[in-house]
């Protein structure tokens, strides 16, 4: 009996399987980025280095973050979160645009 209980909570346990990529990104810190004035170099500094760098024939650059958790639970179910952020400078490296997305997603099986 007790050797089922543990083989039991083993297997539940296993299946309560995670995974993460990418680093957290702070919208805060992400807010407080300011279009006109922001640098490439100072985006970089707050956030890291970038998931994605695309270099335009017109010389602006848009760089990209991307952090996605999920989780699964014993029972089933799975629950994932991404939290994306863009950026474009012109050519001289200053911030012309940014964009940030949030998703969550659950389901249940």
């Amino acid at each position: 009996m007790v050797r089922w209980s543990l083989v039991l909570a083993a297997a539940l346990l296993s299946s309560c399987a995670s995974m993460e990529t990418g680093r957290p990104i702070d919208a805060s810190a992400v807010q407080n980025l300011e279009i006109g004035s922001a640098t490439r170099a100072q985006v970089e500094a707050v956030l890291g280095p970038p998931a994605r760098v695309v270099e335009n024939a017109d010389g602006s650059t848009v760089i990209s973050y991307a952090h996605i958790s999920s989780r699964g639970t014993p029972f089933g179910a799975a629950r994932a979160r991404a939290r994306t952020a863009a950026f474009v400078f012109d050519a001289s490296g200053v911030l012309q645009r940014k964009a940030t997305g949030d998703s969550d997603a659950g389901s249940d099986r």
